[in-house]
């Protein structure tokens, strides 16, 4: 059954949550996770998010702001984390 690393709510808001830790610039994500978190958080109502660890600083994407790779993979890189990425505290205030 496919299940996030985390789960948390409130109540009323509902995260699963998916963490990758990498010590590249680059995280890479098969589309399986990605689909079986999507199907997860639809399911119970949640926010899917993504958590990426890189170089001590953790970051969270939305699954809409990952890339494709041209092998139907995904990837996370410096750049998305920088442009798209948030910070913990900013998640919350979403």
């Amino acid at each position: 059954h496919p299940c996030p690393d985390i789960i948390a709510g409130n109540g009323s808001r509902y995260l699963a949550i998916e963490c990758k830790i990498t010590s590249s610039d680059k995280q890479y994500l098969k589309k399986k996770e990605v689909i079986e978190l999507e199907k997860f958080s639809k399911t119970f109502g949640a926010e899917a998010w993504i958590a990426v660890k890189l170089r001590k600083k953790w970051s969270f994407i939305m699954l809409e702001d990952l890339n494709q790779t041209e092998g139907e993979n995904f990837v996370i890189n410096k750049f998305i984390l920088e442009n798209k990425g948030l910070s913990f505290e900013q998640v919350m205030r979403f």
